[in-house]
């Protein structure tokens, strides 16, 4: 019998009905596997045991999705093929870009937030993240367009070709035998609480289907509340250890008080001199004024900034997915501002933008702050960063203080915006960065030595007003300047050798608090996060919140701080969630985990409490 050849004249009909099937079998897992190594969630070598459970888990979702493209019936096979591989490869391509910010997969709750302002507003920064070489994950989807064409044009693929149940359900076998491999000797069901984790152990494709069923999952669970999470909330509450020493307690009664969060502000950059000249000299002036925290770590996660001032203004912790502004803008929560407000105080959170960014207009009205004063409230009368469209720093600070009643107790709470990532349009503030000129690092300087600048302006503003002497005045940055995919950079700059131990001591936030005679130029040590802002200065003030979840950092005897996914940072140890190791904060040392398993669990159990409390609005029926 005659053999059929296709156009090319090189393989018979019933192999080249396959061809596409294979390359985009062979594609996309090479695509997975590249984005596992690039993102450094894996390491080299490819065949590891350590990578081993990644491979058989990449490979089991790939044998599912082949399921699925045989099951889906009326609809030609190329058309399915390309359809799924141009998916895979857009979300391979947002996966890259947004875990070089923020070290994660995106996920469904992020979707769920999707606000097209955010997105239009920092398009820059968006645009900063991607690179050239990220077109490999697009780069085999003309070769798979061509092909399934002229397969097409030879009839070749015109009649459907007639996979049998048979053929679907072997690629559902391999896919669940390769998978439940993968799955037990990982013990991925132990850990499934950290997406990085999950992705490392198992890859992206089932690290995103996770997320899929977490998510509803989730939203089930959150309509049901359960005795035992009350009984865990209230015992929980009722254990906890207030300090009963109450150093300060009530020393700054009626003052002001004035926080400041400003953006992308890092720990590092603070002191630091180039050429000779101070890049943070009025903050540096400040220091010598007030007790400085140099051992704050940032707590934030989806919600980035508005993460941020969450932790500030509930001392509660963010979402593991999304942002609370988002998702749970109706709750009810320990407010900072509803605390004051309820001891005579008026609260302000002023903002040189749109009222709809991050859905502050909401939430702030759950935090029940007495006024919003943002962009509308001002004279627009220098635009910088956020592509000109936001109010630069220094004029939000010289309009601000006209804004509100300041003859009575008040809480202003200031959000700055202008050195926002990625740190462009400082060249007219003439700071020379030498041989940083350039780069991303010099940009960065150049945008923290505005942020002082600005910073300079506020002083100048409350010493003016007789408001410096009189108000407890806080400031701490936000989140980190620099995302891990820079490393190089900051490591250069800082003349130090990356490690993991070594990267996250770079991830602190500066935390300055003022206040007159308060241990004025001093440096506290004490390991903290963002959480712990508002239990510290809500001492001073002489008020209490019982539920907040952090600590007050002038009276505590042991520092740590919690991370968002997991992770742990005490005064003697790191604790890193998505590798399961513990080392010695000095000398950088393995320990062993099993010596601190119950006390990790400890603290990972505020993540706990403080999810129960949002997701499910509990608030209010605790003891």
């Amino acid at each position: 019998m005659e053999t059929k050849i296709n156009i090319h004249g090189a393989l018979p009909l019933k192999e080249n009905k396959y061809t596409l099937l294979y390359l985009f079998f062979i594609s996309n897992i090479l695509k997975c596997i590249y984005f596992q190594f690039t993102t450094g969630l894996n390491n080299l070598p490819l065949v590891s045991r350590s990578n081993f459970n990644m491979l058989l888990g990449t490979l089991s979702s790939l044998f599912f999705i082949f399921f699925l493209i045989i099951l889906i019936p009326k609809i030609n096979i190329n058309k399915k093929i390309i359809v799924f591989s141009f998916l895979i490869s857009v979300l391979l391509l947002v996966d890259t870009n947004f875990f070089r910010y923020y070290r994660k997969l995106i996920s469904i709750p992020v979707f769920s937030s999707f606000d097209f302002n955010l997105v239009t507003s920092v398009n820059n920064s968006i645009l900063g993240l991607f690179k050239f070489t990220d077109i490999i994950y697009l780069i085999d989807l003309p070769f798979l367009f061509y092909i399934s064409k002229e397969f097409n044009k030879t009839h070749l693929y015109r009649k459907r070709i007639k996979y049998s149940f048979q053929y679907s359900f072997i690629f559902l076998c391999i896919s669940f035998f390769l998978f439940q491999t993968s799955y037990h000797i990982s013990n991925i069901q132990k850990h499934t609480d950290n997406s990085r984790y999950v992705t490392r152990k198992m890859g992206l494709l089932y690290a995103h289907y996770y997320d899929i069923k977490y998510y509803f999952e989730d939203k089930t669970n959150n309509t049901i509340v359960s005795k035992s999470d009350l009984s865990l909330l209230n015992n929980y509450y009722e254990t906890k250890n207030y300090n009963s020493q109450n150093k300060y307690y009530g020393i700054a009664k009626k003052k002001n008080l004035i926080v400041v969060q400003v953006e992308a502000l890092q720990e590092f950059i603070i002191g630091k001199t180039i050429n000779g000249k101070e890049i943070t000299p009025n903050i540096n002036k400040l220091l010598k004024e007030s007790i400085y925290f140099n051992n704050l770590y940032y707590q934030i996660e989806d919600g980035s900034t508005s993460d941020a001032e969450f932790l500030c203004n509930t001392s509660l912790y963010p979402l593991k997915e999304g942002s609370v502004y988002y998702r749970y803008a109706e709750n009810n929560y320990p407010s900072l501002a509803k605390l004051v407000n309820e001891n005579g105080y008026n609260s302000y959170v002023c903002h040189g933008f749109s009222s709809i960014f991050w859905n502050r207009r909401q939430m702030y009205e759950t935090l029940e702050f007495d006024k919003f004063i943002d962009s509308s409230y001002y004279n627009m009368d220098d635009l910088m960063g956020w592509d000109n469209t936001a109010l630069s720093d220094i004029s939000f600070f010289k309009q601000t203080f006209d804004k509100f009643d300041t003859s009575k107790p008040f809480y202003s709470f200031l959000i700055t915006l202008t050195t926002h990532y990625p740190f462009e349009g400082f060249e007219e503030y003439g700071f020379n960065v030498g041989a940083y000129e350039g780069t991303f690092i010099g940009d960065y300087i150049k945008a923290a030595h505005y942020a002082d600048q600005s910073i300079g302006v506020l002083i100048n503003e409350l010493k003016n007003r007789d408001l410096y002497e009189t108000s407890v005045l806080a400031i701490y940055g936000d989140h980190f300047a620099v995302p891990l995919n820079k490393k190089t950079d900051l490591l250069n700059y800082l003349n130090l050798e990356y490690s993991d131990t070594e990267w996250i001591k770079l991830q602190k936030v500066p935390l300055i608090l003022h206040y007159s005679g308060l241990n004025e130029g001093s440096v506290n040590n004490t390991t903290g996060g963002q959480i712990d802002i508002m239990p510290t200065m809500i001492n001073l003030l002489g008020l209490d919140s019982k539920y907040s979840l952090g600590k007050d950092l002038l009276n505590c005897t042991y520092g740590y701080a919690v991370l968002r996914n997991g992770s742990i940072v005490t005064d003697d140890y790191y604790y890193f969630s998505d590798k399961k190791i513990v080392y010695n904060i000095e000398s950088e040392k393995e320990l062993n985990i099993s010596n601190y398993k119950n006390i990790i669990d400890k603290y990972q159990q505020e993540l706990k409490i403080s999810d129960i409390i949002i997701s499910k609005n509990l608030l209010d029926r605790l003891n």
